[in-house]
């Protein structure tokens, strides 16, 4: 059985009724492929009713039909599918379902959201699971959402799929946005899930291509970035994605990918030109060789911390977020006034320690809520 998995779809109007094959550029690899997975990254409906969060709410109308046609199985599970909450949800299961699609990782409540989706092909079955990562889609019972990543709820799904199941594979949304580098973390969850007995962990959510590593003779894909997916102003590696191929036989699974180009003239995925291909796969293969080296990726790690933290200092504590709030912080160096020893320990522990956390978390939760009602 050969799958492919493509990373995060969302389509502003201009791309839904774009005529053009929005796929062209993994046209052969999808063709080559019996089943096809992707990140639908917004729900597809006509609600107005958004969901109280950080960040854009993104929803879709509609899907172009032959986008629908080349794509057998959507993960649902990533941090926009709630952006309209249930409301947006339930119109995009009926939508899937209406159009003979498969779909995995978000439900009416957790159970549904963990519910596995089998494709088969001959003798072998694989068994796919969504997750995604705390950021206002979640459910933890009875409410609608995504499957949560945290692995004290996913464990025993998790287990009951691989005791069933030859393969389970793992399309997982999380990590650091426009970000190549997975942290120490997030590989070690990773990881965790192939020791539980995954096949192969996939994960998209950063939109910048991640590295690939072999662990137990598994792989895991950090990052597929994004497959389709415009921005006026991209960021570096925005534009760049890659399809992941998996060969899986009862006993073995193997694998392949392609890089490809997105959306540099708003028509969809393209394939790359000889020098820019070469250039990328020379990055990427310096990128799988640095995070495989504990010294090297300790220090990339390092570096990374030291760029961003003022920013999510300031974003986390500060009292005030508006327009260039963060240059006049910078410029002024108010951040002593935020940030003195004494209470940097108090939130290095309120955040740390995981019964602070858990108080602190439901505590912020209840105030949003109380102020919005």
């Amino acid at each position: 059985m050969n799958v492919a998995f493509i990373g995060d779809i969302y389509l502003d109007d201009g791309l839904i009724k774009c005529d053009k094959d929005l796929l062209a550029g993994v046209r052969d690899e999808i063709n080559a492929a019996d089943f096809v997975v992707a990140n639908l990254e917004a729900p597809v409906t006509n609600s107005n009713k958004k969901l109280n969060k950080i960040g854009p709410n993104l929803k879709m109308c509609e899907l172009p039909r032959h986008l629908l046609d080349s794509i057998d199985v959507f993960s649902l599970a990533n941090n926009h599918i709630m952006d309209y909450e249930y409301d947006g949800l339930r119109e995009t299961l009926s939508y899937l379902h209406n159009n003979d699609k498969l779909y995995f990782g978000a439900g009416v409540n957790i159970n549904d959201a963990y519910r596995e989706v089998v494709v088969t092909k001959g003798d072998v079955s694989v068994a796919l699971i969504g997750m995604a990562e705390n950021e206002f889609s979640l459910t933890f019972g009875d409410e609608p959402g995504v499957a949560p990543l945290d692995p004290l709820f996913s464990y025993k799904y998790i287990k009951n799929a691989v005791n069933r199941y030859e393969h389970v594979v793992l399309f997982i949304h999380g990590g650091n946005e426009f970000s190549s580098l997975p942290s120490p973390k997030y590989r070690q969850l990773c990881k965790m899930f192939i020791d539980m007995g995954a096949s192969a962990v996939i994960s998209s959510h950063t939109h910048i291509v991640g590295p690939i590593e072999l662990y137990n003779g598994r792989p895991i894909f950090y990052s597929l970035g994004n497959c389709i997916f415009n921005n006026d102003k991209p960021p570096q590696g925005w534009n760049i994605g890659l399809i992941a191929l998996l060969s899986i036989t009862e006993n073995k699974i193997s694998y392949s990918y392609h890089f490809f180009g997105q959306n540099r003239r708003n028509d969809g995925v393209m394939i790359l030109c000889d020098d820019e291909l070469q250039k990328i796969k020379e990055h990427h293969k310096l990128l799988c060789q640095d995070i495989s080296d504990i010294h090297k990726y300790t220090s990339m790690w390092s570096d990374y911390i030291d760029k961003h933290s003022e920013q999510y200092f300031f974003r986390a504590f500060f009292p005030f977020i508006f327009r260039g709030a963060y240059r006049i912080v910078r410029v002024l160096k108010m951040s002593y006034f935020v940030f003195n020893k004494k209470s940097e320990l108090f939130k290095q522990n309120y955040i740390s320690c995981e019964s602070h956390r858990e108080i602190l978390t439901e505590a912020i939760k209840r105030k949003i809520n109380d102020d919005v009602s």
